[in-house]
């Protein structure tokens, strides 16, 4: 609920003169958004104040960004993705410029599909967008009663117990996954399925395990898959050749898909992975029918396939050092993988028909790290395509499967 808003709330609020004084209002304006019931949802904690915000209330979420700081392109296509993602969200905008000022008008033509206000934080003016308090996605806190609220003299004193700092380290400890229980969990179903091997007698003189046990355990194979045991094509990337190659994996593993697990949560990971191994074995199948196959390697090509993906689709609006911070380590990861590919004895088609499949589904599901949000419509739509061409591209390429490698 909007408190009541109290009289003369176009009266000035401080002065803006320095870096200090705006970073002082802006701070009390997100205050103010704290003590209306909004959490934080997305910040970069390390240049917190003065950086852009996201705020969350009953589902809606609010974009709060400082001009001229933050360029139009950039706003509008965050806010797109932000309503892509939401039923509801709109913008908040924030600066020392008139409410007429050019600049300001240039950003209202940029946003005019968004609900967005403007607050001069040295004037304690604002300007609302006409026709906003028509629309059902609007925030409240762009309504004029909660802007008027917002910006009175009187609401300094209100919210000054308002703590920021501790809302905003409590919003990081709620998105930071404190253990990866499903990385975990994944390796420890690997490391099993190994132990299984080396109980069946999997071993052999070179410390190798036999085709035969591997085979019987659910190694891919093209004349078992085209006899119909499609399982394979999953349970393949449970298995591993030997102990060096197992260690390699999981090793491989963690230290992708924890940090992974950690900014987009257990089931888009899991989603990730699987899908990763899946298509992993169908583009395995597909240029070297004759291998036989076993690794997680697939699915952490797939891992690595869906942090480009990441990158590329938020290259605009990742804060500067964490989309730096990732190109960086994808730069100096993904040529000594690619090497690795190319090593006799390994399945460099795996490891292509992954890192594909990873890119291709982490366009449609990845999020900017910590931040949860629903598919939209367009999205889930483009997941089903992908799924259904991935369907048939399967039946295609187990149905061409030579017939002198068919049992």
């Amino acid at each position: 609920m909007i408190p009541e808003a109290p009289a003369g709330v176009f009266a000035p609020m401080m002065t803006v003169h320095d870096t200090q004084h705006l970073s002082d209002a802006f701070v009390r304006l997100q205050q103010g958004c704290l003590r209306l019931g909004y959490r934080y949802l997305a910040a970069d904690a390390r240049a917190w104040p003065l950086t852009n915000l996201v705020m969350e209330k009953a589902g809606r979420l609010l974009l709060l960004a400082l001009v001229p700081r933050t360029p139009p392109d950039r706003l509008r296509e965050v806010y797109r993705q932000l309503r892509d993602a939401h039923a509801g969200a709109g913008v908040l905008l924030a600066g020392a410029l008139p409410v007429h000022d050019p600049r300001v008008s240039d950003l209202f033509l940029a946003l005019r599909d968004a609900p967005v206000a403007y607050v001069d934080l040295e004037s304690g003016h604002y300007r609302g967008q006409d026709g906003a308090e028509a629309r059902e996605d609007l925030p409240d806190a762009l309504t004029p009663a909660a802007l008027d609220w917002l910006l009175a003299p009187e609401t300094a004193a209100r919210v000054a117990d308002v703590d920021c700092r501790a809302a905003l380290k409590a919003h990081l400890a709620e998105q930071r996954t404190p253990t990866p229980w499903l990385t975990y969990a994944i390796i420890a179903a690997c490391v099993a399925m190994f132990g299984i091997a080396l109980a069946l007698g999997g071993m052999d003189g070179a410390l190798r395990m036999r085709g035969e046990v591997v085979l019987a355990l659910g190694a891919l194979s093209a004349a078992h898959v085209g006899a119909g045991e499609w399982w394979r094509l999953l349970t393949a990337g449970a298995l591993h050749g030997s102990a060096f190659h197992l260690f390699m994996n999981m090793m491989a593993l963690l230290y992708f898909g924890a940090p992974l697990e950690g900014w987009e949560g257990r089931w888009r990971l899991g989603t990730l992975f699987l899908y990763s191994v899946f298509t992993s074995s169908v583009i395995s199948l597909y240029l070297l029918p004759g291998a036989l196959s076993v690794g997680a390697s697939g699915g952490l090509f797939g891992l690595l396939g869906g942090m480009v993906a990441l990158l590329w689709r938020y290259r605009r609006t990742l804060e500067p050092d964490l989309g730096k911070g990732l190109y960086d380590w994808l730069k100096s990861i993904l040529p000594i993988n690619l090497v690795i590919s190319f090593v006799p004895g390994i399945n460099w088609a795996g490891h292509f028909g992954g890192f594909l499949g990873g890119f291709l589904l982490g366009l449609v599901v990845l999020r900017p790290p910590f931040v949860r949000a629903r598919l939209a419509p367009w999205e889930r739509v483009a997941v089903m395509a992908v799924l259904l061409l991935t369907g048939v591209f399967t039946v295609y390429v187990i149905g061409r499967i030579p017939a002198a490698l068919l049992r």
